[in-house]
């Protein structure tokens, strides 16, 4: 995470307590004048939140509250307090609470809080004889409309609070509203009576609404509807569904993680409007608060997703004494699925199951709409089925916003963009997806930095490319879909008897082609966005997308861009080489290094497969030389590819050791085809040394992969030994053909000793050298290209905000996180004293170390969540544990290894006197003992001059 969701939550409760303490005066040392200032605090503080975390329908409630409570203080001092400031600042917080009902439409916790505000401004309204508006009626219509119709049911306490506050209050305005009073008498009752609602008190209730606004009674009709309803309700949704068993299981759940409000105030205060006793418990500033708060978990997300599964797979039996028809009937339970939802989404907004199996349920409802669509049926009156698709486009942003974590939720994004351009709802823009959809979810750093780049990018690639794929075969009705299998050699029949049925028409090719053109320019931007990464893991990401879009060029983009020129009968200047996959293939063998298997095994593979089928010969002898391109490839990958531990292995990619395992046995099949014996036996040990770098930590089947390289190689090197041993016996004399059975010594200093049932094994002196089980392992920190020793007691603390301080990490560390005791503390600091955005902190003992890199993404200080990693560099310079202050321990570096050859060189004449003195032959020396041999550094060494003297006149000629 990007942000500590909890420590801004926590920044909010103390403003909102400090105003609130104010208010009651019980602050402590607090002025009066600072409570606008507290409240601005809270007010910035729920900014940031609703920007860059998840909100939920308590904090939006909170939101709002906060907000109007702040202009009436503003409006205090500007000496403006009155009636009408109050209902504009009512208005304010109304405003606020319909942004949160947009994120949660089924939340009865908001709905009841929008209405209970509403009721006050139209009470203030009336004060100042101001003419009133039907947003109350409206909003208890919408209300109604998402959790009035049967996500509340049975008799608890929610559906009950549904029938007084919802249904009863909507009657009596359409009584007193002009022309409302048939909808109160019939639609109402029959909606009221055929949901699961409570409708004990029902009749009595619209008797005496009629009687107190001089209605026409209809006892009789009024007593048929109920009855007919109750039995509607009992036989389908109590008999057939059991909603009471489901709603019994999510109360319990609710109540047992403390997620259930007190409804218990207002069942009690019925008389009273106003439920001032209700709000003010619930919007005290506690953080210990659950209501309302999202704290959901997956057990009660998974009691939801059963319950709208039930409801959602329901199918009425055809029945005559039915009064709904079996299709309206089922229809209505349906719909009633997304109501469930809605209502799971607002008790837990952050549970990824929750939204996945909301955006399925959706999906399927706009791929039905889309049938019918394509069958050319009667548009469909249900409003939830006609709105499928823009409610899945809105349902899928609100699951990112929820769940911003969740690499799923932005994946499934995507791809929900191109079903919906597949379906024909909408236009698919390549570059939205880019922008919109896949930079805010990365820029968010929510995601795990390790995989989302990878499968965000190539998840848009590969929506791009099926998009293209569709249109292409939209115009051919013997084809169904581009992702059907079909015999080739039918289909080749065919289409060669027959040819193309029906030309693509230009505006679909036009089409074509420019999502042609968007996707070589999305591969161009998302390789230059993870170049500017800088991160082994998008160096690894290249890789992979390269490989993905070689494949794309070769069999979609470069024969489209043909075809397209053709029928165009001009030359395209962007029509691409034939080379183009190639080159992209073989530029991603080079991005990564130390390279995944897999990244090299393609690259060999296409330029065997070119070499062999498309290049052109310009002598037979150049096929031998192909081959032997071929087999250098195979040794430049086993040779590039790094060990288990090295490489990352992002998704689309195998494990290291199945892709290792592959890539020497296609090399090792390629020997026994094309090879030699010796060049098998250079193959197998050339696997073998590199098997014996890895890490068998990260390499589980290393065992055996030595058994069957070693089985194989074996066989290579009875072939290889009995074909040198036959040469060597017929050169040598017939006395010393037995030397040959001597044992033999390998370079490397090991022994082979021959056993008693005459097995030859090798005991390398070297091998004690290797770690011991006793010994702690050694952690290495790699920057850049190079890696270093990491210091046993220091981390490394970035990720961290401009205002942290050196005690902010001591107090994080050693006191609030209990890691234990610091040696030092210190921010990297730049020349102008502006903080680096990372620190050293080091410990006094190495399990310290341990704990604090528990830390990472788990601990936040200054509203931001920090990154812990080890350090090769010590918080205190001076203070470093021996070996780890250079790469190497001293006296093997270059710089002592260039002295000592200089120290040699210069005692060469000296070694040389002392052996003429003993009479012994000196060796050559290239060095000479005369003082005129030295020559100062930068000057160049020319031609000597001598000097002779005239004896005349004794001068120099």
């Amino acid at each position: 995470m990007s942000y500590d969701y909890d420590a801004l939550v926590d920044k909010v409760y103390d403003f909102r307590r400090r105003a609130l303490d104010l208010d009651e005066g019980h602050g402590k040392g607090e002025e009066e004048s600072s409570k606008m200032e507290l409240l601005q605090g809270a007010m910035e503080t729920f900014e940031t939140l609703s920007q860059r975390c998840p909100m939920t329908p308590l904090l939006w409630i909170q939101y709002g509250t906060t907000a109007f409570d702040f202009c009436q203080e503003l409006a205090k001092a500007n000496d403006s307090s009155d009636s009408l400031t109050t209902s504009n600042s009512l208005e304010t917080e109304t405003q606020i609470l319909q942004l949160g009902l947009e994120e949660f439409p089924g939340s009865l916790l908001m709905r009841l809080r929008q209405i209970h505000v509403l009721k006050k401004q139209e009470q203030l309204m009336s004060e100042l004889s101001q003419p009133q508006g039907q947003e109350l009626m409206t909003t208890l219509e919408q209300a109604i409309a998402h959790v009035g119709r049967g996500s509340y049911s049975c008799e608890t306490a929610e559906a009950e609070l549904v029938v007084s506050l919802l249904y009863e209050p909507l009657a009596t305005i359409y009584v007193t509203t002009p022309g409302k009073a048939a909808k109160a008498s019939n639609l109402l009752l029959v909606q009221q009576a055929t949901r699961p609602l409570p409708s004990e008190d029902l009749l009595s209730f619209f008797k005496k609404l009629r009687r107190d606004h001089n209605l026409p009674q209809s006892e009789e009709t009024d007593d048929v509807t109920i009855e007919t309803g109750r039995r509607l309700v009992a036989k389908y949704y109590y008999g057939a569904l059991q909603l009471p068993q489901l709603e019994t299981t999510l109360q319990a759940l609710l109540h047992q993680q403390r997620l259930l409000p007190p409804w218990e105030l207002l069942t009690q205060n019925e008389s009273d409007d106003d439920y001032d006793e209700f709000w003010t418990f619930l919007l005290k500033p506690d953080p210990t608060t659950m209501v309302g708060m999202g704290y959901g978990n997956n057990e009660l997300a998974q009691s939801f997703v059963q319950y709208a599964n039930e409801l959602a797979s329901f199918r009425a039996p055809a029945m005559e004494n039915d009064s709904v028809s079996p299709l309206q009937l089922t229809q209505e339970i349906n719909d009633l699925a997304v109501s469930i939802y809605e209502r799971a989404v607002a008790e837990c907004p952050t549970a990824e199951l929750v939204w996945t199996s909301y955006l399925n349920h959706m999906e399927n409802l706009a791929r039905k709409l889309s049938q019918q669509n394509e069958s050319n049926k009667d548009v469909t009156t249900n409003e939830i089925l006609r709105t499928s698709p823009s409610r899945l486009q809105a349902i899928s942003r609100r699951a990112c916003r929820n769940c911003p974590y969740s690499l799923l939720l932005a994946q499934r994004r995507v791809e929900l963009q191109g079903f919906l351009a597949h379906s024909n709802f909408i236009v698919l823009e390549p570059d939205n997806l880019l922008d919109e959809i896949v930079q805010p979810a990365l820029g968010s750093k929510f995601l795990p930095e390790e995989t989302a780049s990878c499968t965000l990018y190539s998840t848009i690639l590969r929506v791009v490319q099926q998009r293209i794929l569709t249109l292409l075969v939209s115009t051919e009705p013997a084809i169904a879909s581009f992702d059907i299998p079909l015999d080739p050699s039918k289909q080749h029949k065919g289409q060669k008897a027959q040819g193309p049925k029906n030309p693509i028409p230009d505006d679909v090719m036009t089409e074509i082609q420019d999502l042609a053109e968007d996707w070589m320019e999305l591969c161009s931007s998302i390789d230059l966005a993870l170049v500017k990464e800088r991160t082994k893991h998008a160096t690894a990401a290249r890789s992979i997308l390269a490989q993905q879009r070689a494949q794309s060029l070769q069999h979609v983009i470069q024969p489209l861009m043909r075809i397209s020129s053709s029928h165009e009968n001009e030359q395209r200047s962007d029509v691409l080489d034939d080379d183009e996959a190639f080159v992209v293939l073989q530029k991603a063998a080079k991005f990564q290094n130390p390279a995944h298997p897999d990244t090299q095994l393609n690259y060999v593979r296409e330029h065997f497969l070119r070499t062999s089928i498309s290049a052109p010969l310009s002598s037979p002898a150049e096929i031998p030389i192909r081959l032997c391109h071929v087999r250098y490839l195979f040794q430049r990958a086993v040779s590039l590819s790094g060990s288990g531990s090295s490489v990352p292995v992002l998704p689309f990619q195998r494990d290291f050791s199945t892709a290792f395992h592959a890539l020497a046995f296609e090399w090792t099949q390629f020997e026994r085809q094309f090879g030699s014996p010796e060049s098998q036996s250079r193959a197998h040990k050339t696997i073998q040394r590199k098997l014996e770098k890895f890490d068998t930590t990260s390499l589980p089947t290393h065992r055996s992969y030595t058994n069957s390289i070693n089985a194989t190689r074996a066989e290579a090197n009875i072939v290889v030994e009995a074909s040198h041993a036959t040469k060597v016996l017929a050169s040598l004399p017939a006395t010393q053909s037995h030397s040959a059975e001597k044992p033999h010594k390998p370079k490397d200093g090991s022994v082979t000793e021959t056993t008693k049932d005459g097995n030859s094994s090798e005991h390398n002196p070297n091998a004690s050298a290797k770690q011991q089980p006793g010994e702690r392992e050694k952690a290495v920190v790699k920057v850049g290209n190079l890696e270093y020793p990491a210091h046993e007691f220091t981390v490394r603390v970035f990720r961290l905000a401009e205002t942290v301080n050196d005690m902010d990490l001591v107090e994080t560390f050693q006191n609030s996180q209990k890691c234990g005791r610091l040696v030092h503390a210190r921010i990297l600091r730049d020349k102008n004293g502006k903080s680096k955005g990372w620190g050293l902190v080091q410990f006094e003992e190495r399990e310290s170390v341990e704990k604090a890199l528990g830390l990472d993404d788990n601990v936040g200080i200054h509203e931001r969540t920090i990154k812990v990693q080890r350090s090769h560099m010590a918080a205190v310079p001076g203070i470093v544990p021996p070996g780890h202050h250079r790469v190497k321990p001293k006296g093997e570096g270059k710089a002592t290894k260039r002295n000592l050859k200089r120290k040699a060189e210069r005692t060469e004449p000296e070694r040389q006197v002392q052996a003429k003195e003993a009479g012994t032959d000196s060796p050559k020396s290239s060095a000479k003992a005369s003082v005129l041999n030295l020559v100062p550094r930068g000057v160049a060494k020319g031609p000597s001059k001598r000097l002779a003297l005239d004896p005349v006149h004794k001068k120099k000629v």
